[in-house]
């Protein structure tokens, strides 16, 4: 069954972007949405998908992301045949998030590595970003306000949100704005990953394993010492912070 969308439209009445818009009340999950258009050949544009919820939201290492009425839920799909460029999406799209929130809001946010983004010690956005053959597709998730009921236990103990009413279309066409900027900028995206990086000298747990932050290299990749000294550098993977954020 196809689903019902609020409209078709060309955005370049927003920031310039030559992009197709398609808005839905409700998808299991945009980054989805977006992966089967690419691979039945029925969208061959780059396009950004808002959506009301998320019925089945997905985020990193196959986990859940809790998606009800009332946040922003987008994907992109931007075309990149370049492997190693596309490495540079998940950060790109953090700091984006932090840039495009910190101009409508004027509070200050920070990245947990990698892909995390968050305000006052709260978690209130996730990004998963998957390659689609020579595409990338990027899904963000914020959370704008608290649900009824608050979070569930799945969502995890940090899960947070804005608490602002903000125009979820001019926020998401400022984010994605921001991320091409970004993309094209590789040192101005290195830049504003650090600044707002927030494990500088945490201890942490990896694998089973305790580590100290050093902070992360141009690669993205989270430089962290053993107890034995050892530096390592961590290209993904999940790690645990002691303590509070």
């Amino acid at each position: 069954m196809r689903r019902k969308t609020e409209g078709t439209k060309p955005a370049a009445c927003r920031g310039g972007l030559d992009i197709q818009l398609l808005r839905y009340p409700s998808v299991p999950s945009t980054n989805l949405l977006l992966k089967e258009k690419l691979l039945s050949g029925e969208m061959d544009r780059e396009t950004l998908v808002l959506a009301d919820e998320q019925t089945a939201g997905r985020g990193r290492l196959g986990r859940t992301f809790f998606s009800p009425g009332g946040g922003l839920y987008m994907s992109c799909c931007l075309r990149e045949t370049d492997t190693q460029a596309a490495l540079r999406y998940t950060p790109a799209a953090a700091a984006a998030v932090c840039l495009a929130l910190e101009e409508m809001t004027g509070a200050r946010l920070w990245i947990k590595w990698v892909n995390d983004v968050y305000m006052q010690g709260r978690k209130v956005c996730g990004i998963l970003c998957e390659r689609v053959e020579n595409w990338i597709v990027c899904g963000i998730g914020i959370n704008l306000r608290t649900p009824e009921g608050g979070f569930p236990e799945e969502a995890g103990p940090l899960a947070g949100a804005l608490e602002a009413d903000l125009d979820r279309e001019e926020l998401a066409f400022r984010i994605l704005k921001k991320m091409k900027e970004l993309l094209s900028r590789p040192e101005r995206a290195f830049t504003e990953y650090r600044e707002r990086f927030l494990l500088y000298g945490r201890e942490v747990t990896y694998e089973g394993e305790t580590l100290t932050v050093r902070g992360i290299d141009r690669e993205y990749r989270l430089l962290a010492k053993r107890e034995n000294g050892e530096v390592l550098a961590l290209r993904s993977g999940e790690v645990t912070l002691h303590g509070q954020l």
